[in-house]
């Protein structure tokens, strides 16, 4: 005799919902204030940079349109989408500058809000 079980998912730990759960909220939803989103965003931040693909500091502009522009190729590429659907792999690629910007965003945090990360994560 086969058993299901069932799973109730009380939140996503990223910072957007995932489109195949649209009826679970963000971590960062559930904020009260300012400073909690904050906290939230700085602990999902993790799953928006997940595994990044980068280049050198100081790369010429135009260097990082055409790798931006052949990765976006890439991800439109049909033997990578039939691997991807073969080995039901997730794949939630942001383009370069969303992923430039949430990293140059991930390190504007105040000494407070660490701090308190901190404790958080020390289970103080």
């Amino acid at each position: 005799m086969a058993c299901r079980a069932q799973i109730n998912l009380l939140v996503q730990t990223g910072a957007d919902r995932n489109p195949s759960l649209p009826d679970v909220p963000s971590m960062v939803e559930l904020a009260r204030n300012d400073d909690d989103l904050a906290l939230l965003k700085l602990f999902a931040s993790p799953s928006t940079v997940g595994r990044a693909v980068v280049a050198p500091a100081g790369l010429p502009a135009e260097r990082v349109a055409e790798l931006r522009r052949a990765f976006a190729e890439m991800l439109r590429d049909p033997t990578l989408l039939r691997d991807i659907e073969r080995t039901k792999l997730d794949l939630e690629p942001l383009a370069g500058e969303e992923l430039q910007a949430a990293v140059a965003g991930a390190g504007n945090f105040s000494p407070q809000l660490i701090a308190r990360a901190q404790r958080i994560a020390e289970g103080r």
